[in-house]
């Protein structure tokens, strides 16, 4: 028979015993100088590509019913 592990009864008391450890949020940070541009446009990174992949699909799809084969 296979040795069972003893269970731990004392509570842990460290500066890491929070249970919260779900809720800590990694920032990124760069330091890189930009011009006001680049850096609206690094701030902003999800929303220029969704915007610029649904303009694609509008675009293929008015070529798409314009030209005829």
């Amino acid at each position: 028979m296979s040795k069972k592990s003893k269970k731990r009864s004392k509570k842990y008391a460290g500066w890491d015993s929070r249970g919260d450890s779900a809720n800590v949020t990694v920032h990124k940070l760069t330091a890189v100088n930009r011009p006001p541009l680049k850096q609206w446009l690094f701030e902003h990174k999800k929303l220029v590509r969704a915007v610029a992949i649904a303009l694609g699909v509008v675009v293929v799809i008015i070529l798409c019913f314009t030209v005829k084969i």
